[in-house]
C-alpha cells in the first residue's frame, strides 16, 4: 500500500481486502488474521484496520471472531468484480490480487492521435502491463502519462503498484478530477492474444482521463475478458454519506 497517498488509509485497506476477497485470492473461510497482524501487514494503526474490517463486515464479506481474528465469510463466492462508489478515490485506488507478468515503460511520441492531441503533441510516458490471477489473464492496461509527471514516478513501484495512486501521491500536484467510461467491445487479434481469448470474443473496455491543476495528467485504457469480470456500482442517497 502506498503510505504517501492522500487517500484515507482505512479506505485503501478496505479497497485492497475487498478486491482480494471478491477476486477469489482469499477464498471463503480464509483467516485474514488479527487486527494486530493486519495492522503490521499494512503498516497502519489498529483503529484503521478496525474501520476497514467494519466496512467489509457490513457488506457480509468477513466474519470477526473474538480471539481468533477475521475470516472471509463462508458464503462468499469469487466474482472477479470491480466496484465503483462514485468517489474519485475508487478510480485512484483500484487494487486487486492480480500479478503483473508483463511490463513495459517508455517515453515516446508514437502514440494514438487522440492521445497525442490530449497532451499537446509532445513526448508521453507509456506503461503497458498484463495482470494475471489464478493462472488467467485478467487485465491488459495501457497508461499514457504527461511527461513531467511520468518522470516523478518510481519505476520499482510502478511495475506492481497502482499508477494512479503514485500519481496522486506526487508532491507537485494530486489528481483533482477524473472521467471514466465503460462499454462492451470485441477483442482484436492483439488484445485476444494478451488475454488468452479468441479474436472477436467479448471484452469490457474501460477508458479514463485524469486531470491535475496543470491540465490532462493521464489517459488509461483497460481491457477485461468479458467472461471473467463484472462491474458493480454502489449507489447512495443524494446528500448523504453512503460510505
Amino acid at each position: 500500500m502506498n503510505t504517501n497517498s492522500r487517500i484515507p488509509r482505512y479506505y485503501a485497506v478496505w479497497r485492497i481486502l475487498w478486491s482480494r476477497i471478491t477476486s477469489g485470492y482469499y477464498a471463503a473461510g480464509t483467516r485474514l488474521g488479527t487486527e494486530a497482524k493486519l495492522a503490521e501487514q499494512f503498516q497502519v494503526s489498529r483503529v484503521t484496520i478496525r474501520e476497514a474490517l467494519g466496512m467489509l463486515e457490513a457488506e457480509g464479506l468477513v466474519v470477526r471472531r473474538r480471539s481468533f481474528g477475521t475470516f472471509v465469510a463462508d458464503d462468499v463466492q469469487a466474482r472477479g468484480a470491480v466496484q465503483f462508489t462514485g468517489y474519485l478515490e475508487d478510480v485512484i485506488y483500484q487494487s486487486d490480487a492480480a500479478e503483473t507478468v508483463e511490463y513495459q515503460a517508455e517515453v515516446t511520441t508514437e502514440v494514438p492521435a487522440d492521445v497525442k492531441s490530449l497532451f499537446g503533441g509532445g513526448p508521453v510516458g507509456v506503461v503497458r502491463r498484463l495482470r494475471m490471477a489464478h493462472g488467467e489473464p485478467r487485465l491488459w492496461l495501457i497508461d499514457y502519462v504527461r511527461e513531467d509527471a511520468f518522470a516523478e514516478l518510481p519505476e520499482a513501484e510502478l511495475r506492481h503498484g497502482s499508477l494512479l495512486s503514485l500519481l496522486d501521491a506526487r508532491e507537485s500536484a494530486p489528481i483533482i478530477s477524473a472521467h471514466q467510461s465503460i462499454h462492451a467491445d470485441v477483442a482484436t487479434t492483439d488484445i485476444a492474444e494478451k488475454l488468452d481469448i479468441k479474436s472477436g470474443d467479448p471484452v469490457l473496455y474501460s477508458k479514463r482521463t485524469l486531470h491535475d491543476k496543470e491540465g490532462p495528467l493521464a489517459f488509461v485504457e483497460m481491457y477485461y475478458p468479458g467472461s471473467r469480470f463484472s462491474f458493480e456500482i454502489r449507489l447512495g442517497r443524494a446528500g448523504r454519506n453512503s460510505l
